[in-house]
């Protein structure tokens, strides 16, 4: 069985957990797999209410290239004017909504594991996460977004746990990986499937398991 939980606002999926717990009581032996796909911090990054007054004086990430202008980059990166006060405020307080939306995805992870707990499959689970894209705040002048090919862009993290997966392991591998994601942990968990699952390409800032 495949459940697919998504929406817009993290806080609404721990209430259906309460749909995956009713399956997962049913299932008894059968392999079950639960994707929750969590829309923080996309925008409209609009956190809980408990959560609006946290990390108020975070800034974003000043890296080296942040507000940088370099030349030997693609035309856009070329051309793009250095931020100005009112650009350089937006990207911090864009950055601090982004987190605080993170805090309600903190509350759901946590609710998921404390569902495996109470329904004594945590020790049979194999629990991935990871992201679907990085992120850009003023590095080489862009306001926002996540299309450049760039590593603020492309490196997304990937944590893993599970049975026989050793524990506080990491890796910082930078370079790109590229491989059939779903296919492999279909085969990791010892799935059977005929569905063709196509290609799926991974680029990775690392891993670890927790």
């Amino acid at each position: 069985m495949i459940i697919r939980i998504t929406s817009r606002m993290s806080s609404q999926i721990k209430a259906r957990m309460d749909y995956f717990t009713k399956h997962s009581l049913k299932a008894n032996d059968k392999p079950l797999l639960m994707v929750v796909a969590h829309s923080a911090p996309h925008g409209p990054e609009d956190g809980a209410r408990p959560y609006y007054e946290k990390f108020p004086d975070v800034k974003a990430p000043r890296d080296p290239n942040y507000n940088f202008t370099s030349l030997d980059k693609h035309w856009l990166i070329r051309n793009t004017p250095p931020l100005n006060n009112v650009t350089s405020q937006f990207t911090d307080t864009l950055h601090r909504k982004r987190l605080i939306t993170l805090l309600s995805l903190d509350d759901a992870i946590e609710n998921v594991i404390l569902t495996l707990e109470k329904t004594g499959q945590l020790h049979n689970t194999y629990v991935f996460f990871s992201s679907g894209h990085g992120y850009h705040l003023g590095q080489f002048n862009l306001v926002k977004g996540k299309s450049q090919p760039y590593e603020s862009d492309i490196r997304i993290p990937l944590y893993m746990r599970g049975p026989n997966i050793p524990k506080d392991e990491g890796s910082e591998r930078r370079n790109c990986i590229k491989y059939r994601l779903r296919t492999n942990l279909f085969g990791h968990s010892r799935c059977q499937t005929e569905q063709n699952y196509g290609r799926d390409k991974f680029v990775g800032r690392g891993c670890q398991t927790y």
